[in-house]
């Protein structure tokens, strides 16, 4: 269940891969009257719908919604994955006024046997800014958990190996690369005015954290 002020949010989640056994209910009136929400097919109710489709890998059985905070009071991100239905209120992404489609992908990253969702969101947009976030998501046939999560505020706080006088810039991507995780940084100087270097290299998952290591990543100036 998710909640903020009145505005309540109430998941029924079944245990197959029948659609139809996920719900979301959501009360505006602190759980005095529900009304189901419907889980859309496309993005094509960006500025109306009440959850709104940020990506999917149909014939996985996965699809990642975010909540409209206008429509519902709410933030954050709800993941369904073959039956499976799970809320992640702290996790963001870009809200509008366009929408920007995630990026999933499925894999096993921590090399467990069993595949995680990666999924690539949008979370910043502006003049000269473009940042994403990195979540991945672990599955049990029960439950779905939330296994590791980097953001802009994670990659500036980290230890990158950048040369003195290189900062983070304001363009941050992840990506993949095979069956691996890759992250993209635009690297600026003192000034902060434009980017001057980029940093390219992998991301690590070991089924509990995402971390970057400075032996694995590439530094390189723009000419």
């Amino acid at each position: 269940m998710c909640a903020s002020g009145s505005d309540v949010l109430m998941l029924l989640t079944g245990c197959g891969s029948n659609s139809l056994s996920n719900a979301v209910l959501y009360s505006g009136d602190r759980g005095e009257t529900w009304e189901r929400l419907a889980l859309p097919a496309d993005a094509s109710g960006w500025q109306t719908d009440a959850v709104r489709l940020l990506g999917e890998l149909p014939e996985n059985g996965i699809a990642l919604y975010g909540l409209n905070p206008k429509a519902t009071g709410l933030d954050g991100l709800l993941v369904a994955w073959d039956g499976v239905l799970a809320c992640f209120p702290s996790l963001s992404y870009d809200t509008g006024p366009q929408a920007v489609p995630a990026q999933l992908a499925l894999e096993d990253y921590d090399g467990d046997g069993a595949d995680e969702l990666a999924a690539m969101l949008c979370t910043g947009t502006g003049t000269g800014v473009n940042v994403w976030s990195l979540y991945v998501f672990e599955q049990d046939g029960r439950a779905l958990t939330l296994g590791g999560m980097l953001d802009a505020d994670d990659v500036a706080a980290a230890e990158l190996g950048l040369p003195a006088g290189r900062y983070v810039g304001s363009q941050v991507y992840f990506g993949t690369e095979g069956d691996g995780l890759r992250i993209f940084l635009g690297v600026t100087d003192d000034r902060g005015l434009n980017d001057i270097g980029e940093l390219t290299g992998a991301v690590r998952y070991d089924g509990q954290t995402l971390s970057l290591n400075p032996a694995e990543l590439t530094y390189q100036e723009i000419a």
